[in-house]
């Protein structure tokens, strides 16, 4: 059993851990929106990210302040020994591109698939998030960190 987590930690990319800052800056617009982007890693990973659009979320307490960020979904599939490993993540970043919040999912079906009214869309439900939680659920009762 050790091994196989060896294995599998080893078969995932540095680069997909390590965060550069504004990484994501070069998704970031306005044409892009619900378009995916297609990328190869050197390893040979597929790396398929989605622009979904901004988002007005309130920070703090009720009179805090509100933020806008930028929201991408990004899908890996790297291959390892026994067929394909992927990671699926939830991504908050600032004007900038540098990521404010990333939480990951198990499956890329969970993710959402876009914003409207200032909501991210799951399959035909939207829910409006006024902060960013610690623990993120999505309607399924599903939570992520």
């Amino acid at each position: 059993m050790k091994l196989m987590l060896v294995l599998l930690l080893t078969a995932f990319s540095p680069s997909l851990f390590c965060q550069q800052k504004g990484e994501f800056k070069k998704f970031l617009r306005l044409h892009l929106v619900g378009k995916k982007q297609l990328e190869m890693d050197s390893d040979s990973s597929k790396i398929e990210t989605t622009y979904l659009g901004k988002l007005e979320m309130q920070e703090g307490g009720f009179h805090s302040k509100f933020s806008t960020y930028h929201v991408l979904t990004q899908c890996t599939s790297v291959p390892a020994a026994m067929g394909k490993q992927g990671q699926s993540r939830l991504i908050f970043t600032d004007e900038e591109g540098k990521t404010i919040k990333i939480y990951t999912f198990n499956l890329p079906e969970e993710l959402p698939t876009r914003i409207k009214n200032n909501g991210l869309t799951f399959g035909e439900t939207t829910i409006r998030y006024f902060s960013l939680p610690d623990v993120f659920c999505v309607p399924n009762g599903a939570c992520f960190e």
